[in-house]
């Protein structure tokens, strides 16, 4: 089976001075000409700037309202009144369970990669293979 030359045969499919990539060239695939972003430079560049502080902000308040309320349901399940904690425990275990799910976290992601398209063009049924 397969010696070492077998995988200097498959990268030399690859290679861009090879039939690969005069047919990469020749279909406009090799120059990247074909993708643009939609979101000027300028605002790409601020929305992928780094920030820590809305992050620690929402696990602030996460962590805080957990402990709010496990000790408002914990008091109100030991004085007696266990009706009136469940809704309580309920919440908590809302916030325990998917508060940490990062799954749930459409809202933080911009509204234009929410179900957008991608803005190249499928390869059509003409285009060589490679």
């Amino acid at each position: 089976m397969g010696g070492a030359g077998m995988g200097r045969e498959r990268l030399a499919l690859y290679a861009l001075d090879g039939d690969a990539g005069q047919q990469a060239r020749s279909c406009g695939l090799a120059g990247a000409d074909w993708f643009h972003s939609e979101v000027p430079r300028k605002q790409l560049k601020e929305l992928m700037r780094r920030r820590d502080a809305p992050a620690i902000r929402d696990t602030v308040i996460w962590i805080g309202l957990m402990v709010v309320l496990a000790t408002a349901a914990s008091l109100l399940w030991v004085g007696g009144r266990s009706w009136l904690a469940a809704p309580l425990f309920l919440g908590y275990g809302v916030l325990y369970g998917a508060g940490g799910d990062s799954r749930c976290s459409t809202a933080t992601s911009p509204p234009s990669s929410r179900g957008s398209r991608p803005s190249a063009p499928p390869p059509s049924a003409s285009s060589p293979t490679m």
